[in-house]
């Protein structure tokens, strides 16, 4: 089994296997980890819709970042140091599949994307220095941080994909590659995990009291869900203006085009 050839790989042991009986931590019927569930599911709709609109236009529907840190991130919690929560364990696994197709839509249409000469040239050795990079960076921050659920590193990386979406939008102008289901799935999601996390982190604090406490109004984590929750809201607008365009029969905008 490949986890137990990597089980060695982890330094600081995992947390005890929970109980999901009535009033455990991550009891499944528990309201916040019923919306938890729905938010992952979301997501999972989200890497559907993104794989399709990938194929249908040739291209790759999530910027080349996210994807390496992504795909890492789904490595590692899904093999390296899997969850033993079993029900996320398998949500993990079940994102992981997903997001080898969407890596390999990375690889086999990203190069013809690209406008810069010198990143069009060393595309695919950029590609595989991101991954290598994006999975050193995650595992060091787990042994650091002992974030064992995944949660810090999660956020960090939607945040880091929110903040990117926008900017995504602009270099294509349209709707190539960009599904705007997805980017409902992806802000309903999040928002659903982000409520979870708030009622779950003070009941595996003394579990975890390094990495999980109870969130206080100036939690890190507050300007994590807020700031995605806003980032998400104006590509979600963007895409919005983007599909009232297309069906008024109107071009996308030319970045040309001086301001009247």
């Amino acid at each position: 089994m490949i986890a137990d050839a990597l089980a060695g790989l982890n330094p600081i042991g995992t947390f005890p296997i929970y109980q999901l009986d009535q009033g455990q931590p991550f009891d499944l019927l528990a309201p916040y980890n019923l919306l938890g569930a729905i938010g992952y599911a979301l997501w999972l709709v989200a890497y559907v819709l993104v794989i399709r609109k990938g194929f249908k236009d040739k291209t790759y529907a999530i910027p080349l970042i996210p994807i390496c840190l992504n795909f890492t991130w789904e490595f590692m919690d899904s093999w390296v140091l899997p969850d033993e929560v079993p029900f996320w364990k398998w949500v993990d696994r079940a994102w992981f599949i997903l997001d080898v197709l969407i890596l390999y839509q990375l690889f086999r249409f990203g190069r013809k994307e690209q406008r810069i000469p010198e990143i069009k040239r060393l595309y695919y050795p950029i590609v595989c220095v991101a991954l290598l990079l994006a999975f050193w960076g995650q595992y060091t921050f787990v042994t650091t941080f002992h974030d064992t659920l995944g949660f810090i590193a999660a956020f960090i990386i939607n945040l880091v994909m929110s903040i990117i979406f926008p900017f995504f939008y602009f270099a294509r102008r349209d709707l190539h590659g960009l599904s705007w289901g997805a980017a409902w799935c992806k802000l309903f999601g999040t928002g659903l995990a982000s409520i979870q996390c708030v009622f779950l982190f003070p009941k595996i604090h003394p579990l975890s009291p390094v990495a999980y406490s109870p969130l206080s109004p100036d939690s890190f984590f507050y300007f994590l869900f807020i700031t995605i929750f806003l980032f998400d809201c104006v590509y979600v607008g963007l895409l919005w203006r983007a599909r009232r365009r297309a069906k008024e029969g109107a071009g996308p905008p030319d970045p040309t085009a001086s301001a009247a």
